[in-house]
């Protein structure tokens, strides 16, 4: 008897514990298994049979099992997985921004027990925000490591990741959102002035700076008897340059390393007509052809406009150039993107071998110009991105995410030989007249040439380095601290010198035709010498070695070895030969470093290596020029009885030696010259420094991040520095130590104390003595560094920040050791006999905390106390400067008070224009006093306004806002000019109308750090405005709290009349309430309806004209009002002349009014330019003048 009844194999009879492992096999397999009868047809089947009995029946290929009534239809079945209650994953997650993992635990179920396999697919930018891994028990907990903001990139990332579950047949799936939104303070490296402590020398409480206990990590360490600081080999004391462990030379331990992650770039000397060449290496990778799309862009930054020399020459030029084709001026064909010098935009020029001519002409300044009257000097520049686009025919020029402008490629652009150039318009150099090569008086970085068009409508500037994408055919990536491509064709690239004095040509990487410079548009990027290594510098050119150490063992080479480190060097001109990176030797005699050493070899001017081998030297000037203007990375190695010498990878020399060379006494950064003071080495840098003793290196290729010690006999990471200078380009001029002698111990010494304020987890404070001296520029008591406006940060920003001139943030911890006399705790500005002549003063009498503003002639523009100060106790103190020149005073997040300078005729020598230097623990005074006794901690000065409102841009929401501030998601009545269309509204509530005015246009444009969903409205200035529909939502009330902001980037003020933010009212000029610029006298102003509540100061240098910072840039602006208390925040300072409260206003008198933007009521007053995240917020001021101060280091 059989029954059609199907039994599910997993749910019936599995319970009953008889189903056979073949039943659970497909039909196929179990027509052939063992012990199961095989018949015809079901006909055939046995009258009975024993319970779980089974048969397989060939003709229909189904199995049957008798469960003791009759043969019962089998149906193979397998239920999906689904997920256990405790183990679904979430929906979403937020990665932490400090690299802390997330850890994800899955857990499903199968309903036949069936085993299960978990795996995972990302999604979205997932593999570029974290790294996964898969492991626990059942291999089903998955970790997920976010990665830096160096390699996530500023602003919101969001990727996806799908947890899967498998029995082997169905799969169960869940996908989760994960997002980073790397949001920091602006930190730019060349604005800024950050010092912190970092005692890397484990345990070593009360250190200072100067011992001679370096940090060696090897098996064999040197130890502080063998180690010398800059201290020449000789016994005569002459040249014992040290004071307390302090060479006067100045070695130094220097926060610079070529794996800092700010990244670095080149510059160019017009002199010897210097330029980067990329070599061509086949016959299609530097084409750029008419009918294939290519994108071609980079970083620039302009120092001079048409003068074509620093300091050598007076030649001028009408052009610089920034990249060009080498058929440019030749055989046509060719292209050149260049800066104008009259009317500062950028270029495009083609030629076809006869004339050229200009094929796209730039609309928009990437400088701006110096305010009329004023002597600050010379405005170079910001970095400015640019890039060439062919998208189908059709070629774009964009700067800074602008389009400049487009029209049809004319021809391909190179032949398939052709070189192609950075840094000049020409090949060919002309000096018997104009310089018509156009050398850029600038810097580059980050030059990339992709085969696709990576760009098809406007954008904001990358905000980390570009990536060699897809497609990508050259690359001199700005990571990488020495010339080369990083893309698969690896073209040669190489600094080439095209002509000197008496039209020499001096040819590949000459020491002159350009350098090397630690700082980039990336240079916000944060960089820890924990991580990222540090360096010895030797700042002055003399005969001493940058390092020395003498003994040891480590170093005695019987087999294989390798002997690894970077090295840079800078003042070319002080080299002298037998100078060089590293001698080594047995240390019996002044000339005995002569076992393995790589030193100069100089003919006719010119530098190459020399080796020395066992004694054996030999000059090596086939390998070229060597590298002097940038890093280089040597290898040294003995692998059996071949020892090979490498720079950058490339082989310098090759030769047989199987002696056992004695290398113990080293040094670095020296020379082995017969007479130890003959033989100056210029200005060097050695960086991490490493030694195996008994086998080599796997790859002779330079490294890419800080290496780990491993099995090496020494290690130098050079992170041993105690304090440094986390602004700037780290080079030595800007770091604290260059000014910090010790003439002795009888005035005490700075210390570095293992002591923080409450909640720093890593970092540590400076221990200042209290006394001091002035012995030879001997500071002992205090510290001094240059501040960040001396070296052009004072000059307005490129044209994606949204940082203006004139405004600057000095914040740090203080302990008082005591509280009596006078005690300077910081100073910045005037210097010597100028000494307050214009500056920000800092200081303690006795427990009062006095901060004051002085301006030129010493003249007081603002003073703020402090009273109460108890020694032993932590207090963070910030000075704000804004913009506009409002200034405000915090102590530990309180405002104490604020008032406004006048920042209008500022010239080179005022506050804070010229601010000159930044003390620490002294006056600047030609004789330094009123020493501090106690400590500081994370000292902080940044040219942007940091405090109360640190601005960032970020796309609003109904609960963000641009700073660290939070919103009542029902407060926001509109979001506009952030969606997807122009009269998209965005994420407010969602009842009004967004009606277009003109032909305003939607644009990806934004400020730099803007997230990729950025949004922009541009207005013409002429016809263009926003209307939102009649509603109350507009008016506020006389007790309302509000605040009404917006991003903006206006290309030109409307002249002498009004331009308008936004205007809401019945009728223009009464009873509308406005915010404007007035032109007459560069004012923004808030109307009420009959007066003017609120104006900023006249004239402020910031507003002045319509070439001067404000324009061309973006800012932000908002409006609130707290308790009758109105602010008008101009990027992130509250900006109003005086204190505005007790406001109770009814602002807009009408509920049923229209709101415009851009625009007046009365459609005049337009607004040119860009419009972004305006949001209009009613019962909540967002902005709070108080703040909460950080509980860790602010530079992290």
């Amino acid at each position: 008897m059989t029954k059609s009844r199907a039994f599910r194999v997993g749910q019936s009879f599995s319970k009953l514990g008889v189903l056979s492992k073949a039943s659970q096999a497909e039909p196929e397999a179990i027509g052939g298994a063992a012990g199961t009868a095989s018949h015809d047809s079901a006909a055939t089947l046995p009258a009975s049979g024993s319970i779980g009995e089974q048969a397989f029946v060939a003709a229909t290929n189904t199995l049957y099992m008798w469960n003791g009534s009759g043969w019962y239809k089998i149906a193979i079945v397998n239920n999906a997985p689904f997920w256990d209650s405790t183990g679904e994953p979430a929906g979403s997650f937020t990665l932490a921004l400090d690299g802390t993992p997330t850890s994800v635990t899955v857990l499903a179920q199968d309903s036949e027990g069936l085993p299960l396999t978990y795996t995972y697919q990302t999604g979205g930018a997932m593999t570029t925000m974290a790294s996964i891994s898969q492991g626990g028990a059942g291999n089903r907990t998955f970790t997920i490591t976010p990665d830096s903001v160096g390699a996530v990139g500023e602003g919101l990332s969001t990727g996806t990741i799908t947890f899967r579950a498998s029995d082997g047949v169905n799969v169960l799936s869940k996908q989760s959102t994960f997002t980073i939104n790397f949001v920091f303070p602006h930190k730019s490296s060349y604005r800024r002035v950050h010092l912190y402590v970092a005692n890397y020398q484990a345990g070593k409480d009360n250190q200072t700076n100067w011992d001679r206990d370096v940090k060696d990590s090897g098996s064999s360490p040197w130890t502080p008897g063998q180690t010398r600081l800059g201290e020449n080999d000789t016994t005569s004391a002459a040249y014992n340059d040290i004071e307390g462990n302090r060479p006067t030379e100045g070695v130094m331990r220097i926060a610079n390393s070529p794996y800092q992650p700010r990244g670095h770039c080149w510059n160019f000397s017009t002199f010897y007509q210097g330029r980067i060449m990329v070599r061509n290496k086949d016959t299609s990778s530097l084409v750029m052809p008419q009918s294939g799309d290519w994108t071609l862009e980079g970083w620039c930054q302009n120092n001079y406009y048409g003068q074509a020399s620093n300091n050598y020459s007076s030649v001028q030029t009408s052009d610089h150039g920034i990249a060009a084709t080498e058929n440019y001026d030749n055989t046509g064909g060719g292209m050149a993107l260049v800066i104008n010098a009259s009317s500062k935009k950028v270029n495009l020029r083609v030629s076809n071998g006869g004339t050229d001519s200009v094929l796209i002409t730039g609309t928009n300044e990437i400088n701006r110009r110096n305010v009329t009257g004023n002597t600050w000097g010379a405005t170079p520049t910001k970095w400015f991105h640019w890039a060439i686009v062919n998208n189908g025919g059709t070629i774009k020029l964009y700067t800074n995410g602008r389009l400049e402008g487009s029209a049809s490629q004319p021809y391909d652009f190179n032949t398939t030989s052709g070189d192609l150039m950075f840094g000049a318009m020409k090949y060919y150099n002309n000096l018997s007249g104009a310089n018509s090569m156009g050398i850029l008086n600038g810097m580059m970085t980050d030059m990339r040439l992709v085969k696709s068009a990576v760009y098809t409508a406007e954008f904001a500037p990358p905000v980390k380095f570009l990536d060699t994408i897809a497609n990508t055919t050259l690359h001199i990536s700005t990571t990488k601290p020495f010339l080369t491509d990083s893309s698969s064709i690896e073209h040669t690239v190489e600094y080439y010198s095209g002509a000197g004095s008496g039209g020499n040509t001096y040819g590949t990487n000459h020491m002159y035709a350009g350098g090397h410079f630690q700082h980039s548009p990336y240079d916000h990027l944060t960089y820890d010498p924990a991580v990222h290594g540090g360096s010895y510098f030797k700042r002055s050119a003399g005969y001493e070695s940058v390092i020395r150490f003498n003994g040891g063992t480590g170093n005695t080479f019987a087999g294989d070895f390798s002997v690894s480190f970077w090295y840079w060097t800078r003042n070319h001109g002080a080299l002298e030969e037998y100078g060089g990176p590293i001698a080594m030797g047995d240390g019996t005699g002044i000339n005995d470093y002569d076992q393995l050493c790589l030193l100069w070899y100089r003919t006719s001017s010119q530098y190459y290596y020399k080796t020395r081998v066992g004694g054996n030297q030999i000059n090596r000037t086939s390998f070229g020029h060597a590298i002097l203007n940038q890093w280089a990375y040597v290898c040294i190695q003995r692998s059996g009885s071949t020892v090979t010498f490498h720079v950058n990878g490339r082989l310098i020399s090759s030769e047989t030696n199987s002696s056992t060379l004695n290398c113990n006494n080293v040094a670095l950064g020296s020379h082995g010259g017969s007479s130890q003071y003959n033989y100056n080495v210029g200005q060097i840098y050695i960086s991490d420094f490493y030694v195996l003793n008994g086998s080599t290196l796997a790859s002779v290729d330079p490294p890419t991040e800080l290496r780990t010690t491993g099995s090496a006999t020494h290690h130098l990471k050079m992170d041993d520095l105690a304090y440094y200078n986390a602004g700037i380009d780290p080079g030595y001029y800007y770091n604290p130590d260059y000014y910090m002698h010790y003439s002795g111990t009888s005035h005490g010494e700075i210390k570095v104390l293992n002591d923080s304020p409450t909640g720093f987890s890593k970092y540590h404070s400076i221990d200042f003595p209290g006394t001091g001296s002035n012995n030879n520029n001997r500071y002992n008591g205090g510290l001094r560094t240059v501040g960040p406006m001396v070296f052009d940060a004072i000059g307005d920003a490129w044209g994606g920040e949204a940082i203006t001139k004139g405004a600057i943030t000095s914040s740090f911890w203080f302990k008082a050791g005591d509280v009596s006399g006078n005690q300077t705790l910081y100073y910045m500005g005037e210097q010597g006999s100028n000494f307050l002549d214009a500056g920000l003063l800092i200081r303690l009498s006795g427990s009062t905390l006095s901060i004051e503003i002085t301006s030129e002639d010493t003249v007081t523009q603002g003073t703020v106390n402090k009273t109460g100060i108890s020694a032993g106790t932590w207090y963070h103190v910030a000075v704000t400067i804004g913009c506009l020149g409002g200034v405000t005073v915090h102590v530990d997040g309180t405002l104490e008070g604020r008032f406004t300078i006048d920042n209008r005729a500022l010239d080179g020598t005022d506050f804070p224009c010229g601010n000159g230097y930044i003390y620490l623990a002294s006056t600047g005074k030609s004789t330094p006093d009123n020493f501090y006794n106690g400590q500081l901690a994370d000292i902080n000065t940044t040219a942007k306004a940091q405090y109360p409102q640190d601005m960032n841009p970020t796309t609003l929401t109904k609960t963000n806002s641009t700073s660290h501030e939070t919103v009542t998601a029902s407060n926001v009545k509109l979001i506009a000019a952030n969606g997807a269309s122009v009269t998209t509204e965005g994420t407010g509530n969602g009842t009004h109308t967004i009606t277009a005015i003109g032909s305003p246009t939607l644009s990806n444009f934004g400020p730099r750090g803007a997230p990729g969903s950025w949004k922009s409205i541009y207005l013409d200035g002429t016809n263009d405005g926003l209307s939102v529909s009649a509603s109350a939502d507009w008016q506020f009330a006389s007790g309302d709290d509000f605040c009404v902001e917006l991003w903006w980037w206006c290309d030109e003020w409307q002249g002498s009349g009004n331009t308008s933010f936004f205007n809401v009212g019945n009728s223009y000029g009464s009873g509308d309430f406005q915010l404007y610029r007035r032109g007459a006298d560069s004012q923004i102003k808030v109307w009420n309806g009959s007066s003017a509540i609120l104006n900023t100061p006249t004239g402020a240098a910031d507003l002045i004209d319509s070439h001067y910072p404000a324009i061309h840039t973006w800012n932000h602006i908002a409006l609130t009002r707290k308790s009758g208390k109105v602010i008008l925040w101009y990027n992130g300072s509250p900006s109003q002349v005086g204190d505005i409260t007790g406001n109770t206003d009814t602002l807009n008198a009408g509920t049923g009014n229209v709101l415009y933007i851009g625009q007046a009521i009365n459609g005049q007053e337009r607004f040119k330019g860009y419009i972004s995240q305006f949001r209009w917020v009613k019962g909540d001021c967002v902005y709070e003048e108080n703040f909460t101060v950080p509980g860790e280091s602010i530079y992290f």
